[in-house]
């Protein structure tokens, strides 16, 4: 049944996907809380708080996520 009510891209998550949940929002599109100063800055993800690298912005900037970096989401200006 899980195969039949799975969405069309949807991926399976296994154990490999436990530490990689950065991976999961490239592409998706987020307000800055804060700005970003000197390439570094601050987003919320749902219920925590993401650090951010990326052109300078001004908070409430929206951006898109490119890439993951360890634990901070590479960004640029949506």
């Amino acid at each position: 049944g899980r195969m039949i009510m799975r969405r069309p891209g949807e991926e399976e998550a296994g154990p490999e996907a436990l530490n990689r949940r950065g991976h999961a929002l490239i592409g998706r599109v987020f307000t800055l809380d804060n700005p970003i100063v000197e390439g570094s800055g601050r987003v919320r993800v749902d219920d925590s708080s993401w650090r951010v690298t990326g052109p300078n912005a001004e908070a409430g900037s929206k951006v898109r996520v490119v890439r993951v970096d360890g634990a901070t989401l590479v960004v640029e200006r949506a």
